[in-house]
Order: structure tokens, then sequence, then C-alpha cells
């Protein structure tokens, strides 16, 4: 999504009295609003200024002023409000307002889960060229979600929406060429795709294309290049990035073995959900009681807060369904 986002701050900061609402739904989407700071009264000011550009049947205004009802950035959170607007920018045949309000009823957020709806509306968004509109409607055929699964058609929208630069269409489509799903293996063309997502800023992107330099998959093994690749999608808050870039300063391979940097990087994986990144933050803390059994100075109040911690993140993996966790953290004290 936030690919989309992007594109879309883009074209309000083409509208002067938009800039500050086009980054502040920028931040939000991104996750990013702690670090963009807007006075008040200015954002107030660009909220009347947008709601009289959506008056005035500017559609992407109609979907800047829904996304912001949506998430309760400078106004009040309504989701009525919001669905009203994306209602009326996709009636004006903006795009993005038809993909936002297909997402709602996919989610069944202010509004009842009506699947075969959101999939007309997302045809009618990928029909106007909107690249998450074919993203998403793309997962509904993967997925047989309101559609029978299929496959061949999920591909030929994901191929659609990446070829107007859809970081999530270009994500999906590489998955398929990983997997063979749909399509013939192919990994050249997995890499490619993956490549372009991740310089749209799909994180999840960057941690597949690394995997594959890390294991030279069809490509040269390259552990500088994967290295690279999980850091830029670490920093964009991927958990698969930071887990997969904490292994590699784990194990010392392409970079200096730090096992405070690994244990760094696993912790932000676990805060992102990510349940291996929790196991092996719970193992290095286990480690480092095996190592201490050795040391006749160690103080025995230090494998206590140890055995506690390894404890914490091994229940925080088996939260997220790691059996293997949910058994070492019962055997813990």
């Amino acid at each position: 999504m936030i690919t989309n986002i992007v594109n879309f701050a883009k074209r309000l900061i083409s509208l002067p009295s938009c800039f500050a609402v086009a980054l502040t739904a920028l931040s939000v989407v991104a996750g990013l609003a702690n670090n963009i700071a807007h006075a008040t009264s200015t954002l107030s000011e660009d909220v009347a200024n947008v709601q009289r550009r959506c008056n005035l049947n500017q559609g992407i205004a109609c979907a800047a002023l829904g996304l912001l009802y949506e998430v309760g950035h400078g106004v009040d959170q309504n989701l009525a409000t919001a669905k009203q607007l994306y209602q009326k920018g996709c009636s004006l045949d903006d795009g993005l307002s038809c993909a936002f309000l297909g997402l709602l009823y996919v989610q069944g957020r202010g509004v009842d889960q009506d699947l075969a709806t959101a999939k007309q509306l997302y045809q009618k968004g990928c029909d106007l060229d909107n690249g998450l509109s074919c993203a998403r409607l793309g997962l509904l055929y993967e997925d047989g979600r309101g559609v029978d699964l299929d496959l061949a058609t999920a591909q030929q929208l994901y191929q659609k929406g990446c070829s107007l630069d859809d970081g999530l269409s270009c994500a999906k489509l590489g998955s398929l060429y990983e997997d063979g799903r749909g399509v013939d293996q192919d990994l050249a063309t997995a890499n490619k795709v993956y490549q372009k997502a991740c310089d749209l800023g799909i994180g999840t992107s960057c941690a597949k294309l690394g995997s594959l330099y890390e294991d030279g998959r069809d490509v040269d093994l390259n552990l500088a290049t994967a290295q690279q690749l999980y850091q830029k999608g670490c920093i964009l808050d991927d958990g698969l990035s930071c887990t997969l870039l904490g292994s590699l300063y784990e194990d010392g391979r392409g970079v200096d073995q730090d096992l405070a940097t690994a244990k760094q990087l696993y912790q932000k994986g676990c805060n992102l959900n990510i349940w291996l990144s929790c196991r092996w933050l719970g193992q290095i803390y286990l480690q480092q009681i095996a190592n201490h059994l050795n040391n006749a100075e160690h103080i025995a109040s230090q494998d206590i807060k140890d055995i506690a911690k390894a404890k914490q993140f091994f229940q925080e993996a088996c939260r997220l369904e790691d059996k293997a966790s949910c058994e070492m953290a019962n055997k813990l004290p």
C-alpha cells in the first residue's frame, strides 16, 4: 500500500494548498507520523482546502480527505464519512478512491463485509490504471476470496499493477515466480520484480531478494548484497528483513560477528511479530547462561535475569504460534 500512498502524496503535493495533508497522509500510512510535525492550525486549514477541492469534484482530493477520516488524523475518525468520500472519488473515476473503498468492504470496516462489491470496486480502479486496485483484485483471485481461485488471473493483475509501479503488485508477482505458482518457476524474473518492489519501498521484497543472494539461488552468492537488502528492508520496518540481518550478525556471515547488534535486530523483528526473531532471541539468552557456567566469577543473579528474558521471548514466539517455543517456555522456571 505504501507505494500508492507515496504516489498519492506526490499528486497532492502538486496542489499547493494540499501540501500538509499530503505529508500527513503519507506519514500515517507509512507509520512515520511521529517524525513529521504539523501545526494543528495549518493542518486544519489544509483539511478545509482539500474539502473544497473535493467539493469541486477533484477525486484525488476526496481520496485524501477520506484517508484522514479513516485513520482519524487531523479530524475525528469517522469511517462513515471516509466511505462517503471514497464513494464520491470513485464515482469521479479516481482509481485510488476505488481501491480505498474496496478495502473497507473486504475488511468490513464501517460497512458490512462484501467481497462482491470489493471486487467491482477493485476492477474499476484497476481499469482506471490504479496499481493498488490491481494488486488487491489479484489477491482476491490468488486466495479465492469472493471469486474462484485463479492464479493465472492473479498473475495478469499483478503484472499490470507492477507495470504501473505498484510495489505490492511487484511483490506478489515475484512470489508467484519464485514459488512457481500459476507460472513456471523463474527465479530470474522473481529477482527482477523483487528488486523493483524493494525499490518501491516493499520491505518484504527486500528480504526475499536478499535471501536469493544469501543462498546463491540463480544469482552469484553475495552476502554483502544480502546484508544491504536486509538492512533496507529492516529500515522499512519489515520484520523478516530484521530477522535475517540479525542472523548474519549472530553468525558473522558477510559481517563481523556482533551479538549485541543481532539482539537489537531480533528484538525489532520480534516487536514486528516475527516468531523466529523471538525464538532466536530467547536462544541467545539461553546460550549466555551456558557460557556463564564456565565463568567462576559470574554473578548468579545475571543468570536469573537471562532465564526470565529467555522465557519472555519464548512465550512471545509461542503467542505467535511457534509450538517449539511453547515447549521451551514451559520447561523454563
